[in-house]
């Protein structure tokens, strides 16, 4: 009797499958019966994301062309059932196959240009002021070339109110976790947050919210300086603060992150200091 191989490699946005705390808003899943494989891509918990999955296979015929990226949207498929994306089959059953296969995922849709000239508004509340943790090509976190190169860490107590920075639509929404901590391999998908979607199809990411601390649902329309979360200690933190960044996913895989400009009550700022404290202003 010919020996059969057969191995399937999951991998959930921006982690592994047996992770704990592994965020599932865009999953692919496996079906397979007797030589015949199927992918699926599960109803998403989020409005909008991109999905990028890889194969290597032996003795195998797939029904598309592999690597290949995926739109998620309600503008290409119904999002309330899941849909088959990819179908693999054994080509000569006497011989031996294997189909290896992984896939990552992504909040928003690809093709998004930034407009420079939106000036963001600080995101919390109108008056009052905190101090930037990390900025720009911080070396902590933000370094350069990063998916996070051009993002903003406000110092808050916990529970402080967050604001929109910037009109849009909440295209995703997590606030169930409960726990965060110093360890960045176990704790980085466990941040709470919202995602907002902008006219030029950017996106803004309000991370670090405590646990139930969204006060905004997903499809809803936010104006600028609207409250839509409580900041927390959530994800691989010790630190409360906000996590505050705008980018456009290039595929499943990777993101472009943009800088950008705040307006504050000493005028505007284009590179947010480490140290330095900067006071709201609608």
């Amino acid at each position: 009797m010919l020996a059969i191989v057969l191995v399937s490699l999951l991998v959930i946005q921006m982690g592994d499958a047996e992770e704990e705390y592994a965020d599932r808003s865009l999953v692919v899943r496996e079906s397979k019966n007797d030589g015949r494989f199927a992918l699926w891509l599960m109803p998403p918990r989020l409005t909008e994301g991109t999905v990028t999955v890889t194969a290597t296979s032996q003795n195998m015929t797939l029904s598309r062309k592999v690597p290949f990226t995926l739109d998620v949207s309600a503008a290409q498929m119904n999002l309330m059932k899941p849909h088959k994306i990819l179908f693999a089959y054994q080509k000569d059953t006497t011989r031996p196959y294997s189909f290896y296969w992984q896939y990552q995922s992504q909040f928003g849709l690809r093709g998004g240009r930034h407009d420079d000239s939106v000036v963001y508004t600080l995101p919390y509340q109108p008056g009052t002021s905190h101090r930037v943790g990390q900025g720009f090509l911080g070396g902590f976190t933000h370094y350069a070339r990063s998916q996070e190169e051009f993002a903003v860490d406000f110092l808050m107590d916990e529970g402080t109110t967050i604001c929109a920075a910037r009109e849009g639509v909440v295209i995703l929404v997590r606030a169930d976790s409960r726990v965060g901590g110093a360890d960045v391999q176990k704790y980085r998908n466990a941040a709470n947050y919202v995602v907002i979607k902008h006219s030029d199809g950017t996106y803004a990411r309000y991370a670090h919210l405590q646990y139930a601390g969204a006060l905004v649902q997903l499809g809803a329309k936010v104006v600028r300086g609207q409250p839509i979360g409580k900041s927390g200690t959530t994800g691989a933190t010790t630190t409360p603060h906000l996590h505050f960044d705008v980018s456009v996913p290039i595929d499943g895989m990777t993101r472009r992150s943009i800088p950008i400009r705040f307006r504050t009550s000493e005028g505007i700022i284009s590179n947010p200091v480490k140290g330095q404290t900067y006071t709201c202003v609608q």
